[in-house]
């Protein structure tokens, strides 16, 4: 990757392709909740060339469930850790802003939760003595750039490695995303992941303000709804035989020309549809368009 664009890492589940073995350089993310209970690193053949474990904090507010004590996930992400040899980095467990809360006393209740986990995250952490190539990552919380520094400014007195920024999926307005990044930016610098962006424009964009790294399930979201990227420039088509082509973008009638390993091999089967195998395989061309396009190749 070119100096001084953002890493991008690929949000990962059980069921998906392993990335890592069409490309050496993917990084992945993955939650608790993406992979079984016994999972750990151990499990790939291939590793990844880095690897952020989060704590699955959103998955609670997405399903409206009661999360469990911060200390039982840490737990879980330090099994998830396990037999890793690529660079490595855990989440502490926050307490996400639901985009769509409207009283400010609630929101401010979680950040303060969000920091108050931190706090204890940091000792559970600092008594498990990981290996060197495992690093720490404070989640910073905020309903608006106001909250976001007091949250950023509570975090990076902590000791933390790196910095992420939640709560940026529900938010419909690019400029609201961008101004929350610019005010973490201000307190923490650009050591700064930004989780859940799936607005393709929107990575773009958030790849010039100098952020360190962020992460997406893009590719694969798009690829399950018959949905094949191209790059250079980008544009994104629906499958000519897809159900949803009558109410989704321009068409696409047969594979253009690319190299990415899916095509090299069979450009063909970008067009089958129905089947968990064509949305992986679909996902592998996608993974390979959007990183080409973010990295400028």
């Amino acid at each position: 990757m070119c100096q001084g664009l953002p890493e991008f890492y690929m949000s990962w589940a059980r069921s998906d392709p392993l990335y890592q073995e069409y490309f050496s350089d993917c990084q992945l993310l993955i939650s608790p909740q993406s992979v079984r209970h016994s999972w750990s690193s151990a499990d790939f053949k291939r590793q990844p060339a880095k690897l952020i474990i989060d704590s699955g904090a959103y998955w609670y507010i997405k399903n409206d469930r009661n999360p469990p004590p911060p200390k039982d996930v840490f737990f879980r992400q330090q099994k998830m850790a396990e037999g890793s040899h690529c660079p490595t980095t855990i989440c502490h467990f926050d307490m996400p802003l639901p985009p769509k809360e409207s009283e400010i006393g609630t929101s401010y209740r979680r950040i303060e939760s969000t920091i108050g986990n931190a706090y204890e995250f940091m000792e559970l952490y600092t008594r498990a003595n990981f290996p060197s190539n495992v690093q720490c990552l404070g989640v910073i919380q905020g309903y608006d750039p106001a909250s976001v520094k007091f949250c950023a400014q509570e975090i990076s007195r902590m000791g933390f490695d790196r910095f992420g920024l939640g709560s940026l999926a529900g938010l419909y307005f690019p400029e609201e995303i961008i101004s929350r990044v610019k005010a973490a930016i201000e307190i923490v610098g650009t050591n700064l992941h930004i989780f859940g962006i799936s607005n393709t424009k929107l990575m773009l964009k958030l790849s010039k303000l100098g952020i360190s790294s962020f992460d997406s399930s893009r590719p694969m979201l798009a690829a399950i709804y018959n949905t094949v990227f191209y790059s250079k420039p980008f544009k994104s088509f629906i499958v000519e035989e897809a159900k949803n082509k009558i109410r989704r973008g321009s068409i696409l009638q047969e594979p253009l020309p690319c190299r990415c390993p899916v095509c090299k091999d069979n450009p063909s089967v970008l067009m089958s549809t129905g089947r968990k195998k064509y949305h992986n395989l679909r996902a592998v061309h996608n993974y390979y368009h959007l990183v080409r396009e973010i990295r400028g190749d």
